[in-house]
């Protein structure tokens, strides 16, 4: 089965939003560490702290889910459920020699380039910046491999746990396989339960992972339709601002989580039926920008605990206003900084971007 030509273009016109609202999740913090000193204001009062409740830790924690889900979709897209089990393991070892490139190599490249900006860093008059960092030339080689590749805690890298996890879930995919095959409700079903009851017992790789992977690659085995809900969006908007809302207003809860998770599951199917609403302007610039999501993804940490740490201990930042003015003002500063980064390598060392980015400039 071929992805129609309008779903790739929704798809596309996603990729880039998502990864801005991921860069807001990690603009949270409200203090920046310089050596021994903490600088900013760690209890911001209650306006500030529901604003930035509002974006980084409801609405903006929709992309997540969605990536996996999308991936799942993309990764079994044009298997069916009668699908011949040799062309099957035929097609597996097609997607993972894919994966290769586009996530493996990546994923160790950018780490190591981490590894090395904090090293030089720690090492210089600087070294204040990553004081709360492990000292990387005090690794031993078991600390280098567990930094670089993150097999028991997230990489040094941190936000490409997310790159360990899709690889870990590529690599379980011929039993995600079977399961939706031979049980294909009992499984998500089950697997949703666990996911918003959060009763998964495995760190790596978690419950949101493996759940919406395996719901996305449920989708395109079962061949489902996703403008099927495309006309139910203004309940759907209406549903997930009730929930959004009271999740919002109920944080720390004991029961806090599971709402938060229900909100997800009803943001998912929003978000992706907004995209039918989009102009087709704005459709097309937004899928312009798609070529840049994952350099954008990889590169926008540690750059914004940079941006934090220094201007929070040149501006001591206190009152809401001046917090609030900093969470708006540091991510649209990363994300203008690594567009431009972008934009001159893809003009003078189009070769080294394209290994950096898994050839994802097209």
């Amino acid at each position: 089965m071929r992805l129609a030509k309008d779903i790739s273009e929704r798809i596309d016109a996603l990729r880039f939003p998502l990864i801005v609202g991921v860069v807001w999740i990690h603009a949270y913090p409200t203090t920046g560490t310089v050596g021994s000193v903490v600088y900013g204001n760690p209890n911001p009062g209650y306006w500030a702290t529901l604003i930035r409740n509002m974006f980084s830790e409801v609405t903006c924690r929709i992309p997540v889910p969605m990536l996996f889900l999308l991936s799942g979709y993309l990764f079994f897209l044009g298997m069916e459920s009668h699908t011949p089990w040799k062309e099957a393991w035929l097609r597996f070892l097609g997607k993972w020699k894919n994966r290769l490139r586009t996530l493996l190599v990546p994923y160790l490249i950018w780490n190591l380039l981490v590894m090395g900006l904090i090293l030089a860093i720690q090492e210089s008059p600087i070294r204040g910046y990553f004081s709360e960092t492990a000292r990387v030339s005090q690794f031993n080689l078991l600390g280098f491999f567990n930094a670089w590749l993150g097999w028991t805690h997230p990489p040094i890298a941190y936000q490409l746990w997310f790159v360990r996890n899709l690889m870990i879930l590529a690599l379980l995919a011929p039993l995600i396989y079977l399961l939706l095959r031979r049980l294909p409700v009992a499984y998500l079903v089950g697997m949703g339960l666990v996911w918003v009851l959060t009763l998964w017992p495995i760190k790596i790789p978690d419950s949101p992972g493996v759940f919406f992977f395996s719901l996305g690659g449920g989708l395109a085995i079962y061949g489902a339709d996703l403008r099927r809900l495309d006309r139910w969006w203004p309940w759907l908007l209406a549903l997930y601002m009730l929930i959004a809302g009271t999740d919002l207003l109920h944080k720390n809860h004991w029961y806090s989580e599971n709402l938060h998770r229900l909100g997800l599951f009803c943001g998912l199917p929003l978000v992706f039926s907004l995209t039918a609403r989009i102009s087709e302007r704005w459709r097309q610039r937004l899928i312009l920008l798609a070529p840049i999501s994952f350099f954008l993804y990889a590169l926008h940490e540690p750059l914004l605990s940079l941006v934090r740490r220094f201007d929070f201990s040149r501006l001591h930042p206190q009152s809401d206003v001046q917090i609030l003015i900093f969470y708006v003002i540091n991510p649209l500063l990363v994300i203008i900084l690594c567009v431009g980064i972008f934009k001159m390598m893809e003009r003078y060392v189009p070769s080294v971007l394209s290994i950096l980015t898994g050839d994802r400039r097209k």
